[in-house]
């Protein structure tokens, strides 16, 4: 297999709040990023949804389920 099939059946990234994944999954690849905080801990910030939702503002509604919930399933299962 390619390493690029590789990394996107075993790998999965969580970005923190401030950084900009959207323009991460405009560069790459949506199926590399999954949601995830440490709210209330401080470096979850304080309204994690807020600052992904910006970041995902050029994004389309695929890339946003993927974000939030598909590709979490696709690696772990559900």
């Amino acid at each position: 297999r390619r390493p690029s099939e590789q990394i996107l059946d075993q790998c999965l990234f969580t970005p923190y709040h401030h950084e900009d994944v959207g323009g991460l999954i405009r560069a790459s690849d949506c199926r590399l990023y999954a949601f995830s905080t440490d709210y209330p801990h401080i470096e979850g910030g304080q309204d994690p949804w807020r600052a992904f939702d910006a970041s995902l503002s050029g994004c389309t509604e695929a890339q946003h389920a993927a974000f939030y919930a598909e590709n979490f399933l696709r690696v772990f299962g559900g």
